[in-house]
């Protein structure tokens, strides 16, 4: 257990790195200051998802897929399928009827879901490299 709370914990600052790179890659007319900004907004907003969210249901998706053969795909489809839960949740509890917040809603799902790809991918990565270094 201590090997998988290592190796989630090293994927999850991988998964920062990449998504700090993310955005300031992406052209747009922010200048660098603004660029740090919004991924601070997106670490205050992403930072305890990841922890209360993302993290257990990777633990539980390696307990579920470890003895499947292919498990990088029953690995992938549980995040996936755990990534979609607040599009099923959340519309149930929101009474606000405002486009702007639907469409920023509508936004954070999106990047939850990229979210939970990238941590799927950085994760299998470093699955990858450990198992190498064990064998």
């Amino acid at each position: 257990m201590k090997n998988i709370l290592l190796r989630k914990s090293l994927a999850l600052m991988g998964l920062l790195l990449i998504l700090l790179l993310l955005i300031n890659i992406i052209p747009t007319e922010f200048n660098f200051d603004d660029k740090i900004n919004i991924f601070l907004m997106y670490l205050f907003y992403l930072g305890p998802v990841l922890i209360i969210f993302v993290l257990p249901v990777s633990v539980l998706s390696d307990f579920i897929s470890k003895k499947y053969q292919y498990r990088w795909l029953i690995s992938f489809f549980i995040h996936m399928t755990f990534s979609f839960i607040p599009f099923l949740i959340i519309p149930l509890f929101s009474t606000i009827d405002n486009k702007l917040v639907n469409s920023f809603v509508f936004i954070l799902y999106y990047t939850l879901n990229i979210t939970f790809l990238l941590y799927w991918l950085m994760d299998e990565l470093f699955l990858r490299l450990w198992s190498r270094r064990v064998n």
